[in-house]
This record gives structure tokens, C-alpha cells and sequence, in this order.
């Protein structure tokens, strides 16, 4: 790890599969998120390794434009609800036309057809949790969770899989694969931030769309308490949605202190220009934004909950406050802008342990390995 740490090269890989195999990714997600992101970087990755990936979704979707750019092979279905019983018999004939040795579905509704339509017609199917909220008790629920039609669960952090468990699915027949990152998309940056100076003003980032669970107006209700004692101190919030808390910053009075992004394509460069990273989630699943944080060598403020304790090892490689407190969380963060020796310290531990554990190279193998134990468990090899 510590030459991965001075070149900015992720650590050699060993390829789990030695075999190839057709990949079936399904999503109903219309616009760009961090699992679109993820359904892409792995699904190339997948490719480049020899596999055939196919990704069925939403027409004129992000994901579908997307992936057809970067050479994966697409298919348009509706995925209109749930209960979309025309949409599993469309799955179904897609998985024979392809055909897929294995389906993988990486969203909610993507998640009940997919399992619908392995009632139509038996197969290897392999399902994401991303988030980490508790599971509703309805039957219908109890259906889609717990079908023996569902071959293997991945699950993007400790607390998802938690939370499977506790409705009844077998712990063995969950996998922990995190989010991946790209890591040399932020190589760059992470020599650039080197260069920065740790004078004022310092900028303080959150990267995520706007949504009550992300804990942004926590970052704001911390804002103040920071700005006493570092007064040219800049809040940087980048996202869908940001835009929207101007009234909230302005209610606390610190409206000349924040700049709302909104969504930008150039998060390394921003990164690269980060003191602090900070996310003040009240839940979350795997906090991708925070994992290309430490990838950019920025050290890194986490809420303890959901994934987030996954990325970040409390005072090893970042600092963990509960969720919510907005005292706790200005206290961490003034105690790293007193303490840059100890704050580069963090993040340069940080940074090893994202080349070792969450790189693209690295959680692919892992999804390989998973989906050789699913055809083993449906005879397919």
C-alpha cells in the first residue's frame, strides 16, 4: 500500500473468473446517481475482462445513454412499477434473446421484476442493496426479499446486509461488494492537492445531492460555530439540488460564506481544491462520494451510520460524528483545521485503504467471485 500511496497506482489485481461470461444488468433509474455510476464502471470493467454485459433500462434514461457511449451493448424496458407483470415477461424473453447466464438487478423495481420474471423462467439472479432503511414487513415485501428465485444478494455496506438478514435472508447468501471507484481518474488531483496551501480561505466540501438524509443543513448548522474562529472559511456544496438551500444559509446568516454548486461533471478538480471533506449523512448506504474524497487524499468527516463507518475508520482514517449532532461535527472539523499534521496523517492513511479495498479493479473481482458461487449454485458450471 505504500507504493500505491506514492505513485497513485492501484495495487496489482489477480482476476477471480477464468471464464467468460453473458451479464445481464437491470435498472429502472432515470437519472444520474451513484448506482448509475456504479452499474457503469463495473459493467466496462466486466467487459474489458472478456464478459459480455447487456443493460436494460429506462429509454432515453441517463444510464442508457450512457452506457451506449462507453460501448455496452443496451436494451430498452419500462420498469413502470413493482407489480409490472408485461415488464417481467420482457425481462424474461430479453434473457433468453441475449442470452444471460446471469441477471443482475441493481435497483428496487429492477429488483421485483427481475424476481417476477425468475418465476417465468428459472435463473441465476443476483440483486444489489444499496440502501440501508428497514425492510417493510408486507407481504409483498416478504416476497421480493426473501424469494428462493434470488440466487445471491450484494450488499454495498455492513449495515445493508444487516438489514437483509434481519428480514430473513440467509447471512451466506449475502456478499459485502462496496461501490468502486476509478482511481486513476483521480490521480491528478490527488498530486495537485499536495501543492495546496493550507492558508486561507479554506474550503470546506460536501459532494452529494440534495435530499434531507444527506445532512446538509447539519453542515449548516455547523457552519457558524466554524466561521467564529476561521471566519474566511468557504462551504462548498456540490450536487443536484444544492441550488435549493440559499434560503437555508441565508436563515442562518451565513449566505456569503457558501458556494451552492449544484451538479458539476469536474469533481476531481473540486475535490483537488478541498481542505476537508465532510458527510453529515443521516443515512446512507455506501458513501461513493466520500470514497473518491479519500481517493483525492482529503481528509474526511463521516456521520457514524449506514456505510459510512465501512469507508471511514475512526480516527485511522478519517473522524466519524453521530448523525445529526451539529456540534459534534463542528468539533471535528475545527479539531482537523488546528491539526494538519494529524488531518494529513488521517488522509494519507485514508487514501492507502480506498487503493487497497475499493478500487474498480478490486471490487470487480469480488463481483466475479460472486457471480462464479451463483452459477455453481444453479448448476450452470
Amino acid at each position: 500500500s505504500g507504493l500505491a500511496s506514492a505513485t497513485g497506482r492501484p495495487p496489482v489485481h489477480t482476476r477471480t473468473a477464468s471464464f467468460s461470461m453473458n451479464l445481464l444488468f437491470v435498472s429502472e433509474s432515470r437519472h444520474w446517481s451513484g448506482g448509475v455510476n456504479q452499474i457503469l464502471l463495473t459493467g466496462a470493467e466486466l467487459r474489458r475482462r472478456g464478459h459480455r454485459v447487456v443493460v436494460a433500462g429506462r429509454a432515453g434514461s441517463v444510464l442508457l445513454g450512457t452506457a451506449r457511449e462507453r460501448g455496452l451493448h443496451v436494451i430498452p424496458l419500462a420498469l413502470r412499477q413493482d407489480y409490472d407483470l408485461t415488464s417481467a415477461i420482457r425481462l424474461r424473453r430479453i434473457r433468453s434473446e441475449v442470452p444471460a447466464d446471469i441477471v443482475h438487478a441493481h435497483h428496487p423495481k429492477a429488483h421485483a421484476v427481475a424476481v417476477a420474471a425468475a418465476h417465468l423462467g428459472r435463473f441465476p439472479l443476483v440483486v444489489t442493496r444499496r440502501v440501508v432503511s428497514p425492510i417493510s414487513g408486507n407481504p409483498f415485501s416478504r416476497w421480493k426479499y426473501r424469494s428462493a428465485r434470488i440466487t445471491s444478494y450484494v450488499a454495498v455496506c455492513r449495515a445493508a446486509k444487516a438489514a437483509l438478514v434481519a428480514v430473513g435472508v440467509a447471512r451466506d447468501r449475502v456478499d459485502v461488494v462496496p461501490s468502486a471507484v476509478e482511481v486513476g481518474r483521480y490521480a491528478e488531483s490527488w498530486r495537485r492537492r499536495q501543492a495546496l496551501s493550507a492558508g486561507p480561505p479554506v474550503r470546506v466540501g460536501l459532494v452529494g445531492n440534495s435530499a434531507g438524509r444527506r445532512g446538509h443543513d447539519v453542515m449548516l448548522d455547523a457552519a457558524p460555530r466554524i466561521l467564529e474562529r476561521y471566519p474566511d472559511t468557504r462551504f462548498v456544496f456540490v450536487g443536484r439540488g444544492t441550488e435549493s438551500l440559499r434560503a437555508l444559509a441565508e436563515a442562518r446568516g451565513i449566505s456569503s460564506s457558501i458556494d451552492l454548486l449544484g451538479e458539476r461533471p469536474d469533481v476531481p478538480d473540486l475535490l483537488a481544491g478541498f481542505h476537508l471533506f465532510v458527510m453529515p449523512s443521516m443515512e446512507e448506504g455506501i458513501a461513493t462520494a466520500l470514497i473518491e474524497a479519500q481517493c483525492t487524499g482529503v481528509p474526511s468527516v463521516g456521520s457514524n451510520t449506514g456505510g459510512i463507518p465501512d469507508v471511514i475508520a475512526d480516527d485511522e482514517t478519517g473522524i466519524l460524528v453521530p448523525p445529526g449532532n451539529s456540534g459534534r461535527l463542528a468539533d471535528a472539523v475545527l479539531g482537523l483545521l488546528g491539526d494538519p499534521a494529524r488531518a494529513a496523517s488521517l488522509a494519507a492513511r485514508g487514501r492507502e485503504r480506498v487503493l487497497r479495498e475499493f478500487s474498480l479493479e478490486h471490487v470487480v473481482d469480488r463481483l466475479e467471485a460472486v457471480y462464479a458461487v451463483c452459477l455453481e449454485r444453479r448448476g450452470h458450471r
